[in-house]
């Protein structure tokens, strides 16, 4: 098939169904949840039903503010969010292929989207609903708009495009920053066609939407970008952090075991060939740069570079997850995609090619083994104990092995507690958690598997907390298994009349 605007829609919707298909083989059908996305589906219930007052803590509110229009028309809140997921997938295969120059032949440009299609990123972060689809989506949008400079709607589009994904992830702030400087490199061909003052006045514009979605946050908790530590990351780790965004890439189409198996980004190994990958794809952009076929081309290589800069600088300052991790590759996946097969000489294509085939095998084996037990624990036997007493209205604590029942309902469900700052989840045993902070706990117990030679996992002390909750009449337990305890408060929750 060609590419074009007439088969993109094909192309996309043939996509999403692929991303779709995989992630139900991946998760076999349940829904995965991490910290994250246990909030993103909180959020969402909270969005359906009042409207966010503030632009984020931890996160902007852009992807569950979209997911809660969804579930007005009758999607669970998980479903919503996967709804979301999906279209942005098929959004930035519909770009992928829109985008690609009308006389592009052969199977260098299919091979690839098939490839990034099938790498375990994809279908795995469709299944654990992080936001990380959708700011991809809106990043891969940006870099064509701003290639097609200097077209009146492509200006607009890029500045849409930058506020979007800002609304996604904070990260986001560096495209209204990058159309800054593709400003600057454009003025004089900006200049010939009398747009300067068009430009200037929508680039105002949209400094000043983010600069009140900044001061949306700071009026309400004195933050302009969430509670993040800023400055509590030495800066002297920024070579570290970029060896280990150099391991992202394998994470995204293998997995973050290959980083583990060699000793982690601390280890000599580790360290040095983080950095060779690095050196590697720099080089490739670099030469893509100096020999680009096109404007199109040149944003998208300015646009990989910025946001690969923004996220190492941003990680050598503030403390989260690490850089090394697949979801840290996946808004560059398909603009990287899309720069392979438009600058790729003739003479290479069948490498490339082979190359895709070659990876597009090993994610259909590493899919078919599916996701581990200890990432995703068997909550069959708890979700039914508390289907059978859960009514509306009521609420559910649940430790970080049981956090994908926030999938299964819609009632609003909470950590056992939370840091000083309220916004801060404590997911393990503590000595903070109160049975009758909510109407229901449930502690799912993890999957534990010993490596021969290895201590076996660190007892938890839930068994404790809970013996203690029922000795002082807080909570009593309606239901006890190998692999989770349920427990109904029998005190009013703190703060009720």
């Amino acid at each position: 098939m060609k590419p074009g605007k007439a088969n993109a829609i094909l192309v996309a919707a043939l996509g999403a169904v692929l991303v779709s298909v995989l992630a139900l083989i991946w998760s076999r059908g349940e829904p995965v949840i991490g910290h994250d996305s246990f909030s993103y589906i909180e959020l969402t219930k909270d969005f359906r039903e009042h409207a966010p007052d503030h632009f984020g803590d931890w996160w902007p509110f852009g992807l569950p503010l979209l997911a809660s229009f969804l579930t007005h028309s009758g999607l669970s809140a998980y479903a919503s969010l996967v709804a979301v997921s999906g279209a942005a997938y098929a959004g930035m295969i519909w770009c992928f292929w829109w985008a690609l120059p009308g006389d592009s032949k052969g199977w260098t440009a299919p091979a690839l989207l098939l490839a990034a299609i099938c790498a375990p990123v994809c279908p795995v972060l469709l299944c654990m609903v992080w936001s990380e689809p959708l700011f991809s989506v809106f990043l891969f949008g940006f870099a064509i708009s701003l290639g097609r400079w200097p077209s009146k709607r492509a200006i607009v589009a890029s500045m849409v495009m930058a506020i979007a994904a800002f609304c996604v992830r904070y990260v986001g702030a560096f495209a209204v920053g990058l159309i800054g400087l593709w400003t600057l490199l454009r003025w004089n061909s900006l200049g010939r066609i009398q747009r300067r003052g068009f430009v200037v006045i929508w680039y105002l514009i949209t400094i000043l939407v983010s600069g009140f979605l900044c001061y949306l946050n700071y009026r309400h908790s004195g933050h302009i970008a969430g509670p993040q530590p800023v400055g509590r990351e030495p800066f002297s780790s920024w070579p570290r952090h970029l060896a280990d965004y150099g391991w992202s890439p394998v994470s995204a189409f293998v997995s973050i075991s290959v980083l583990k198996a060699v000793g982690g980004i601390l280890s000599p190994t580790g360290l040095l060939g983080g950095l060779a990958i690095i050196a590697v794809l720099g080089w490739y952009l670099f030469r893509r740069w100096k020999h680009a076929s096109s404007p199109r081309a040149t944003a998208v290589i300015l646009t990989i570079v910025a946001y690969s800069l923004a996220m190492v600088t941003l990680r050598s300052t503030t403390r989260f997850d690490s850089l090394s991790n697949a979801r840290t590759f996946l808004p560059v996946l398909f603009p990287f995609v899309y720069l392979v097969a438009t600058e790729t000489a003739a003479r290479f294509r069948r490498a490339v090619i082979s190359g895709c085939a070659l990876s597009v095998l090993v994610s259909l084996l590493l899919a078919v083994r599916g996701i581990s037990p200890e990432v995703k624990p068997d909550i069959t036997a708890a979700r039914s104990a508390l289907a059978r007493v859960l009514k509306p209205g009521q609420t559910v604590a649940v430790n970080g092995e049981g956090r994908a029942l926030a999938a299964h309902f819609e009632n609003h469900f909470q950590p056992p507690a939370m840091k000083k700052d309220g916004v801060t989840a404590l997911w393990e045993t503590l000595e903070l958690w109160e049975a009758r902070n909510s109407d229901f706990t449930v502690v799912v117990q993890p999957h534990k598997v010993v490596t021969p030679g290895q201590s076996p996992p660190e007892a938890t002390n839930w068994d404790t907390l809970i013996s203690r909750a029922v000795a002082s009449g807080q909570g009593k337990i309606l239901a006890r298994a190998d692999s989770f305890v349920l427990l109904e408060r029998s005190a009013p929750a703190s703060g009720s009349p």
